[in-house]
C-alpha cells in the first residue's frame, strides 16, 4: 500500500516510488500535481486493485494502458481536469466494482461496452472496505501479544489493516466497512460533457447498485431496459436533455430508493406503483410531467393513447375531422 493522499504535493511523481511489483493499493487523492497522469505511476506495477487519483488536478486524457490492470476493483478519477472521450479500453478491466469519473471534462458518448464490466459480481477481502472518496486507515494489533512472530514467515506480525472509504450515493455520503462492501457497486459519470443517448447495454449491469449520469448533455429516452437492474438503489439522470416518458417498467425496481430525473424534457404520466413515490424535487424542470403525488396532476389528455387510439379521428357535427390529441395539446399551448 502507498498512501500520499490529503497533502499539497506538486511537480513530477518520482519513478522510484513505484518499483514494487506487489503494490496493490494506491491512494494519491487531494494533491495538486497539475499534469497528465504519468506512465511512471504504473509502468512497473500490474497488481493494483485500487487506484484513487481523485482531486489530484491531473489533466489530459485517461491513459489507454490502464487496461493492463486486470485485477483492478476500484478506479477513482473524480474532480480532475481530464478531458476527451472515455476510452473503451476501460471496458477491458472487467472486474471493476466501483468507477468514478465524475466532475471532469469528458465528452463524447457513454461507452456501450461498459456491459463487459461486472460492477458488483466480484470477491473482495473482508478486511477491506472500498468506496468513492476519502480513505481512512485503522490498524489493529494482534490481540495475543505472546504470539510467536517467527511462525509467520512471509508476513511476520503484520497488523490487520481495515480500509474505510466513503461513497456518495442517494444524495449523501455513506461509509462502508467490512462485508457490506462485498455488495456495493457503482458507476458515476456525472458532471461531465457527455452527449448522445444512454446505451441500451447499460441495462445488462444487473448487479449494479448506484448509477449517476447527471449533469451531462445526454438526449433521447430513458431506456426501458433499466428495468433489468433489479439491484439498483440509486438512479440519478437529472440535468440532461432526456425526452419522452418515464418507462412504466421502472416501477418494478423494488430497491430503487433514490430516483432523480429533474431538469430534463420528459413528458407524460409518472408511473404509478405503491413504492414508486419520490420527492417532488425528483421531477422539477419537466413541465410536461404529471403525477398523482406531485403538484402537476394528470388530466385525461395526459393518458398515453394506444396505437389504435392514436389513429382514430373524432368527427365533428359538420362532417369535419379533427385530431383530438393534437387539439388538446394546442389548447394547452395556447
Amino acid at each position: 500500500m502507498l498512501d500520499v493522499s490529503q497533502n499539497q504535493l506538486v511537480g513530477e511523481v518520482p519513478s522510484t516510488c513505484f518499483n514494487s511489483s506487489s503494490l496493490v493499493y494506491l491512494y494519491m487523492q487531494n494533491n495538486g500535481f497539475s499534469e497528465a497522469i504519468p506512465h511512471v505511476l504504473f509502468s512497473k506495477v500490474s497488481t493494483l486493485e485500487i487506484i484513487d487519483l481523485s482531486y489530484t488536478n491531473f489533466s489530459g486524457h485517461i491513459p489507454k494502458w490502464l487496461n493492463k490492470f486486470t485485477s483492478l476493483r476500484v478506479l477513482l478519477l473524480k474532480g480532475n481536469e481530464l478531458e476527451g472521450p472515455i476510452p473503451t479500453q476501460l471496458c477491458q478491466i472487467t472486474e471493476i466494482n466501483i468507477m468514478d469519473l465524475s466532475s471532469n471534462k469528458f465528452n463524447g458518448s457513454v461507452p456501450s461496452c461498459f456491459n463487459n464490466i461486472t460492477f458488483g459480481d466480484i470477491k473482495v477481502n473482508l478486511t477491506t472496505t472500498l468506496n468513492f472518496s476519502a480513505l481512512e486507515l485503522t490498524i489493529y494489533p494482534f490481540e495475543d501479544e505472546n504470539i510467536d512472530c517467527s511462525f509467520y514467515r512471509r508476513y511476520p506480525c503484520l497488523p490487520t489493516i481495515q480500509v474505510e472509504v466513503n461513497f456518495t450515493t442517494k444524495r449523501r455520503p455513506e461509509s462502508y466497512k467490512g462485508n457490506v462492501l462485498n455488495y456495493m457497486s457503482g458507476l458515476d459519470l456525472s458532471s461531465n460533457q457527455l452527449t448522445g443517448t444512454i446505451p441500451q447495454q447499460i441495462g445488462d449491469l444487473e448487479q449494479i447498485r448506484a448509477l449517476n449520469f447527471s449533469y451531462n448533455k445526454l438526449v433521447g429516452p430513458i431506456p426501458k431496459v433499466f428495468s433489468n437492474l433489479k439491484q439498483l438503489e440509486s438512479l440519478d439522470l437529472s440535468n440532461n436533455l432526456l425526452s419522452g416518458n418515464i418507462p412504466s417498467e421502472l416501477a418494478t425496481l423494488n430497491f430503487l430508493s433514490n430516483f432523480n430525473v429533474s431538469y430534463n424534457n420528459l413528458s407524460g404520466m409518472i408511473p404509478t406503483a405503491p413504492h414508486f413515490q419520490y420527492l417532488d424535487s425528483s421531477f422539477y424542470g419537466n413541465p410536461y410531467l404529471c403525477g398523482s403525488y406531485i403538484e402537476h396532476k394528470c388530466s385525461r389528455s395526459h393518458v398515453l393513447p394506444t396505437d389504435n387510439q392514436s389513429a382514430k379521428w373524432e368527427e365533428e357535427e359538420d362532417g369535419a375531422f379533427i385530431d383530438l390529441e393534437a387539439f388538446c395539446w394546442s389548447f394547452v399551448a395556447s
